[in-house]
């Protein structure tokens, strides 16, 4: 498994989908996603994408 830091996900989607909004995400949102997952949670669980876009 790669394992991407949210800046390089967050550059990734703004390549694919240049001209889709929705389905672009800043890096910070994906900290504060990740933040709040490991809270009460285990750090090692994978981010599901789709969570962050929708």
């Amino acid at each position: 498994m790669q394992q991407w830091s949210p800046e390089q996900i967050a550059g990734w989607l703004k390549r694919t989908y240049p001209d889709d909004p929705s389905c672009q995400v800043s890096h910070e949102t994906i900290y504060r996603t990740l933040f709040i997952q490991s809270r009460g949670t285990s750090r090692h669980r994978s981010i599901d994408i789709n969570k962050l876009l929708h």
